[in-house]
């Protein structure tokens, strides 16, 4: 096309105002078939950059908070059967002269050690693999320069939420056992104090097995333990979910785009307007089965039948 054109782009200067500019727009081109101007709210490539960059906000918060949770309850159940295995040589120790404090930090330490190890490896891994996904991104969206780079108050703002999700994970564990007196640590755990659970009460204890008995006895006698347990299930199944989400979604799109919305084996985009008997002319065509032109007379979409296709192999 010479002497014309069909798209353009403005950039607006210091103190303009967008909406003032779109109306001089579109009473300047309207006689010459501009349809609308839009601001940059509405092009396509910000809007797929600005879809990306709020999924990516979600996914650094969401994902995050899910992997902490579960962290925090793997911390929590490690401890507990940990220190319960070590009651006689806490007694031991609370008799010969160490104070709760000291006993308390001993096993805070442990978990600080394990809080450590993870942040190592997870900045370090979290760098790499931010090089690897910053370059994609460049190499996609062809930003002109697109560097990555680790500021510091994200690396201390990360220690911070770990290391707070593991200590308050883990306190409760910990201030459990340390309050116990010596004697009473050298014993072993009194039995718990039964009574009739809800479905005895009921007169529902003839449909469950005696295991199964066991099992809601425990579950009633310990509601805290069993709360959490069943949510360490939910927020670790949510993480398998939310890992096969991208693969179900990518074929949910590509399903759409090419099986539904796009589904001429051939597009033609045409420099000007053209009457629209061209679409008969089209569909006369040898193997063309349908022909559907576009809403601004713009384009015209030629669509084969596979079988077409197979019935006359080589031939287009």
């Amino acid at each position: 096309m010479e002497g014309a054109f069909n798209q353009m782009a403005v950039r607006l200067g210091p103190g303009a105002t967008e909406g003032l500019v779109i109306d001089q727009l579109d009473r300047l081109l309207t006689p010459y078939g501009g349809i609308s101007a839009h601001g940059r709210d509405q092009q396509m490539s910000h809007m797929m950059l600005n879809s990306e960059i709020q999924e990516q906000r979600v996914l650094g918060t969401v994902l995050p908070s899910i992997f902490l949770t579960v962290a925090g309850f793997l911390l929590n159940v490690v401890l507990s059967r940990q220190i319960a295995t070590q009651r006689e040589q806490i007694a031991a120790l609370k008799a010969l002269g160490y104070e709760n404090r000291a006993i308390g930090l001993h096993y805070l330490k442990l978990v600080l050690i394990i809080v450590v190890l993870g942040l190592a490896l997870g900045l370090a891994i979290g760098a790499t693999l931010g090089h690897w996904f910053v370059g994609i991104y460049a190499d996609f969206f062809r930003f002109p320069e697109l560097r990555y780079r680790v500021r510091p108050e994200l690396i201390l703002a990360a220690i911070s939420v770990a290391t707070t999700a593991a200590v308050l994970a883990t306190l409760t564990a910990i201030r459990a056992t340390v309050r116990l007196a010596p004697a009473e640590a050298m014993r072993p755990p009194a039995p718990g104090l039964y009574k009739p659970m809800l479905i005895e009460r009921w007169g529902l204890q003839h449909w469950f097995s005696p295991a199964v008995r066991m099992i809601l006895r425990t579950m009633e006698r310990r509601p805290l333990r069993t709360a959490l347990t069943v949510f360490g299930i939910a927020v670790a199944m949510a993480i398998v979910i939310t890992g096969s989400f991208w693969r179900d979604s990518i074929g949910g799109l590509m399903d759409t785009q090419f099986n539904q919305v796009l589904r001429g084996d051939v597009s033609i985009g045409l420099i000007e307007a053209t009457p629209a008997r061209i679409q008969h002319e089209m569909a006369k065509l040898p193997h063309v089965t349908a022909v559907e032109g576009s809403p601004h007379g713009r384009r015209t979409a030629c669509q084969r039948q596979s079988h077409l296709a197979r019935r006359y192999p080589g031939k287009t």
